[in-house]
């Protein structure tokens, strides 16, 4: 009975294992299968396009259509969706279900060839422009909450750099550069606003209308030697005819520090510097120096409760805060009609710094107003205020002598007296608080 109890169990264990296997191999084979698609791609006029990209929807697989506008790929048998595209064309897409051959006709993306860009002489659709020109549209660089113009460019246009060399609010030292350094001397690209020059900075985001950057001589040209660098055209917002709005944008934010340098602890610092000057030779008798500290009053000043006696100082934990606020806030109008148009705006912008005593704050107003008086004569009156106020407490090598100050040298005693650095003058976070170079 045993014996027939196995044998049976034997069988059924290897019908189970065997149709596993054969479920298995049927998946394999069926997720394997792929079927060839052949067809062309013309435009609309009938021409034969080369370069298409032919993507199967969902995979990575795809190829880009012969010169003579063909194509070929294996299409694995459960995806049935392809993707054509081409600059300047509508994205087809196409179902392929039950067909070897798929021909298809692109349509020209016709809103994208008639949109308008500003180059130095006047307007061009960008169909019928040949220089390389890049153009933003201002919605686009006000949904980047940044305090700077200059900072929502980055990575906005291919072949243009933004960097900043500093993190002090109003003192980033942005600088942009359009395909690269080309002089030893000023790399700055020339920077027009509604035909004025002037700086990117000097417009706030929400008052653009759009921007054109003009990156090859060709396009640069009208303006001589100064597009040496490239040319950045500035468009702000006009009224616009039977058109009435009003437009409020405000935000509120903070900024935190990734991270805050931990200072060596007084006792810490004792212990390295007895280390470093027991190993160092440079005297006349071109022997190790001895402890300076000393490892009884190390403990002892490790163990102490005194600390006006006995300092721990962390100078750089003590005088940076753990956030920064910023706001900003605009408010513009516009009206028009078949004779008058006007765009007036006011903005304001105010962004608190990790140090004490450092700020940021801008006042401006723009308005942009037009007047017709016939189809021939048109008149114009734009005005642009700005006022601009940087408080920055922290200038020069302040931030450096934060870090340098050695724990064992008090920041501020319990009655509110200062210390002093380790030369005995006042010390970095002194000068910071009182604005000490600001007077």
């Amino acid at each position: 009975m045993t014996i027939i109890i196995m044998t049976n169990y034997f069988k059924i264990n290897f019908m189970k294992h065997f149709l596993i296997f054969l479920l298995l191999s049927i998946s394999i084979y069926g997720y394997g299968q792929s079927r060839v698609l052949k067809g062309t791609v013309t435009s609309e006029t009938g021409e034969l396009m080369p370069g298409v990209n032919v993507l199967v929807e969902g995979t990575t697989i795809g190829v880009v259509t012969n010169t003579d506008g063909t194509y070929s790929l294996n299409i694995p048998v459960q995806k049935n969706i392809l993707i054509f595209s081409f600059i300047g064309y509508l994205t087809d897409r196409i179902d392929v279900t039950g067909k070897d051959i798929a021909d298809v006709r692109l349509v020209s993306d016709v809103k994208s060839l008639e949109e308008i860009v500003v180059v130095g002489y006047g307007n061009q659709k960008k169909v019928n422009l040949t220089g390389s020109i890049e153009s933003l549209k201002g919605d686009v660089i006000a949904k980047r909450s940044t305090i700077m113009t200059s900072q929502a460019l980055q990575g906005m246009a291919p072949g243009v750099t933004v960097t900043s060399n500093s993190g002090k609010p109003g003192k980033e030292g942005t600088s942009i550069r359009v395909r690269g350094i080309g002089t030893l001397n000023d790399n700055n690209p020339l920077v027009l606003v509604d035909g004025v020059a002037s700086s990117v900075d000097a417009v706030d985001p929400n008052d653009i209308e759009n921007i054109s950057i003009l990156k090859d001589a060709a396009s640069a040209s009208i303006y001589g030697s100064r597009a040496a660098n490239g040319v950045i055209l500035i468009t702000t917002k006009r009224g616009k005819t039977e058109k009435t709005s009003v437009m409020y944008k405000g935000s509120y934010g903070f900024s935190l520090p990734l991270e805050i340098p931990k200072n060596a602890t007084a006792w810490d610092y004792m212990t390295m510097y007895d280390e470093a000057n027991g190993n160092d030779l440079r005297n006349d008798a071109g022997v190790p120096g001895g402890a300076i500290y000393g490892a009884t009053k190390i403990e002892e000043w490790k163990n102490a409760t005194d600390r006006d006696a006995y300092p721990n100082s962390d100078m750089f934990r003590e005088t940076y805060r753990d956030r920064a606020t910023q706001t900003q806030h605009y408010l513009g109008f516009s009206i028009g009609n078949e004779k008058f148009r006007s765009n007036t705006s006011i903005n304001y912008t105010w962004q608190d710094a990790h140090i004490p005593n450092s700020l940021y704050k801008r006042y401006g107003v723009r308005s942009n107003n037009s007047y017709t008086l016939n189809k021939i004569f048109e008149f114009g009156f734009d005005l642009s205020v700005r006022n601009t106020d940087i408080d920055d407490a922290a200038s020069g090598t302040l931030i450096e002598g934060l870090m340098r100050q050695p724990a064992i040298y008090q920041t501020r005693y319990s009655n509110d007296v200062w210390g002093t650095s380790y030369a005995g003058t006042p010390h970095a976070m002194q000068y910071i608080y009182e604005g000490l170079n600001m007077r």
